[in-house]
C-alpha cells in the first residue's frame, strides 16, 4: 500500500511539474521581449544623432533659405549636441539648448571667431 501511495505521488507531482516548466518558460519569454523592447526603443529615441556634416548642411539650408538675412545663432541644429552639453534640440523640443545654434558650430568646429558673423555665412556660401 505505501508503494501504491508512493507512485501515486510521484505521477501526481510528475503531472504538476509541466505546468510550471511552462510557466517558468513563459515568464522568461516575457522577460526578454520586453528586454528587447526597451532596448529598441532606447536605441531608437534618444534622439538620432547627425554628423557634422549634416549639422552644417542643416544650419546652412536653413541660413540660405532665410536668403542670408538670418543671423547665424538664431538658427538651431536639430539632434546634434554643438556645445556637447548633454542637450540636443529635437524636434519635439526644437529649442531645448540655444547654443546648439550654426553659430556656435562655426566657431567650435569650423575654427570661426565667434564675432566673424560673415565668415559663418561664407562658410554656407551667403
Amino acid at each position: 500500500m505505501k508503494l501504491i501511495a508512493q507512485k501515486y505521488v510521484a505521477v501526481k507531482m510528475k503531472a504538476l511539474s509541466l505546468p510550471v516548466n511552462v510557466l517558468v518558460i513563459i515568464a522568461i519569454a516575457i522577460i526578454v521581449l520586453l528586454a528587447v523592447i526597451v532596448l529598441f526603443y532606447s536605441g531608437y529615441s534618444s534622439s538620432q544623432k547627425i554628423t557634422l556634416d549634416a549639422a552644417k548642411s542643416q544650419g546652412c539650408h536653413a541660413l540660405v533659405e532665410s536668403n542670408c538675412i538670418l543671423g547665424p545663432s538664431t538658427i538651431y541644429i536639430k539632434n546634434f549636441d554643438v556645445d556637447k552639453d548633454g542637450t540636443v534640440n529635437t524636434d519635439k523640443s526644437p529649442m531645448a539648448d540655444s547654443d546648439d545654434n550654426l553659430m556656435r558650430l562655426c566657431t567650435d568646429y569650423y575654427m570661426i571667431a565667434a564675432t566673424a558673423i560673415t565668415d559663418c555665412k561664407k562658410l554656407c556660401n551667403c
